[in-house]
């Protein structure tokens, strides 16, 4: 089986943009600079996946089930002509099933080689920034066919949520706080909660000077060198309604995803 890399990143340059190296184990995917450049940045993004989308695939989604019993995603036969905001730039990969499927446990680096500044004297003003919003990995049989894959993730989510009925159960089959890892969501997945100015919040591994770990903020742009270190399982692929917990899944992501996929194999 094959599956599809998708890195999902924004870049505000300063003189000369950084290079991101990816690998995943011991194979080398791909060395690779951004071609799309932003004018300014925010120091942090908003805290919210909806902030990835498209305004006409936030409406397209908006409706409610109670209103519009079909599943949005079913409705994709409209094809819309941006699922995601114009300033992500997108690389995709396809990995084969030598790369994923000759073990269980993996780890992705994504090392980031940014020196571009104009630290002088103890002082700095500018730098070249990157933010990552995006990193993915999935099976390219589910970007072929995402309905089919939606309608057995919440066939199967029901069965689940049908078998788990005492009171403690059911609170925790419909609040969805699931040990298990989000399906295909390496970054999301990576997240661990972190005591940053009074209060938790989410951030990742981000390794600088020497491999010194520094837990950045998900929502924080990068203005230096350094590199991410994230692990994943093959459990990031499975859903199973007789285990005893049931993975997260976004929809949303998965169609937009797919839609990028295939106009790459167009």
């Amino acid at each position: 089986m094959s599956y599809a890399l998708f890195i999902g990143f924004k870049t505000k340059v300063f003189t000369t943009p950084p290079t991101i190296k990816v690998t995943i184990d011991n194979y080398y995917v791909d060395e690779f600079c951004p071609e799309k450049y932003l004018p300014e940045y925010n120091e942090h993004d908003p805290d919210t996946s909806s902030y990835l989308y498209s305004e006409q695939y936030l409406a397209a989604t908006k409706k409610s089930t109670k209103i519009d019993p079909v599943p949005f995603y079913k409705k994709q036969n409209l094809k819309l002509e941006n699922y995601f905001r114009p300033e992500i730039e997108w690389k995709m990969f396809e990995l084969g099933a030598n790369v994923i499927d000759r073990g269980t446990q993996h780890r992705i680096i994504l090392e980031v080689f940014n020196g571009d500044n104009n630290y002088t004297n103890g002082f700095m003003t500018d730098s070249t920034m990157i933010k990552f919003d995006v990193i993915y990995l999935v099976p390219t049989n589910v970007l072929k066919d995402p309905v089919k894959f939606c309608d057995d993730y919440n066939t199967a989510r029901k069965k689940f949520r049908e078998q788990n009925t005492t009171p403690t159960e059911v609170k925790n089959t419909y609040s969805f706080s699931s040990s298990k890892p989000k399906l295909f969501d390496i970054w999301t997945n990576n997240f661990r909660p972190t005591e940053i100015d009074n209060g938790i919040r989410p951030t990742a591994p981000w390794y600088h000077e020497n491999n010194i770990l520094k837990e950045i903020q998900t929502t924080e742009w990068i203005g230096s060198e350094g590199y991410f270190k994230f692990e994943f399982t093959d459990e990031m692929f499975k859903f199973d309604p007789d285990s005893k917990d049931f993975p997260k899944f976004d929809e949303q992501m998965l169609i937009g995803l797919s839609d990028k996929y295939q106009q790459y194999e167009d």
